[in-house]
């Protein structure tokens, strides 16, 4: 789909956008955050997959899995409200840089995989083309927490990988601002070794911790 196509009819290229998503995920809409939050306890999500494989520097397995088993107050920091505010910049920011078209989905929706209904992800925001992309929006205080490697920015991308595989996208990309005054853009692709991986690891933690009500052992 052209620029002019997308700038002609946008109504049209988000219902394009949307039948993609619909061949690999189901879209669930909810009106409240509480009722988006208990959907999301149901499934493993593209923010708790680092945690599950160990590599999260903020949640161990064992606390994601005390969350999901006893439903957690969700806790909001200065930094998280800050991040939350500065998406829509953010997102405006990457319309100008790349010219290309966004997608927002909503604040309370959340994609849940059809082939692995263990897995789901909230979006963002939707990168509209004729193969659309994941865009993933995060702030950081540090221009090294986005360098290759880091595990900061090993965390977002373990995070857009979930994302593409819940919504059968091929591509996506990391908006990151840094202090406020840098953007940075991270192009990704859909990793086929990692998702294996992946999925093996978050199937085994499904099972033990939303079906079966168990705790992981310390070593898991």
């Amino acid at each position: 789909m052209s620029d002019q196509e997308k700038k002609d009819d946008p109504r049209k290229a988000s219902r394009d956008v949307v039948r993609v998503l619909e061949r690999s995920c189901d879209i669930h809409s909810f009106n409240t955050e509480v009722e988006w939050l208990e959907a999301r306890r149901k499934v493993i999500t593209a923010s708790e997959v680092p945690a599950v494989l160990g590599a999260s520097r903020w949640q161990t397995p064992m606390q994601l899995a005390y969350d999901k088993l006893n439903g957690a107050k969700r806790e909001t920091t200065l930094a998280m409200e800050s991040g939350k505010a500065l998406e829509p910049v953010v997102a405006t920011a990457y319309i100008e840089a790349t010219n290309r078209a966004l997608m927002d989905l909503g604040r309370f929706t959340l994609l849940t995989s059809k082939r692995y209904p263990w897995l789901g992800a909230s979006l963002d925001r939707l990168i509209v083309e004729e193969s659309p992309g994941a865009l993933e929006i995060k702030t950081t205080t540090h221009a090294e927490n986005v360098e290759e490697g880091n595990s900061e920015r090993l965390n977002y991308e373990v995070q857009n990988q979930v994302q593409m595989l819940v919504a059968g996208l091929a591509w996506g990309e990391l908006a990151v601002l840094i202090r406020t005054s840098q953007l940075v853009f991270i192009p990704t692709e859909a990793n086929a070794k990692f998702h294996d991986a992946m999925l093996a690891k978050t199937h085994e933690f499904y099972k033990k911790v939303v079906l079966y009500r168990q705790m992981p052992a310390p070593t898991d």
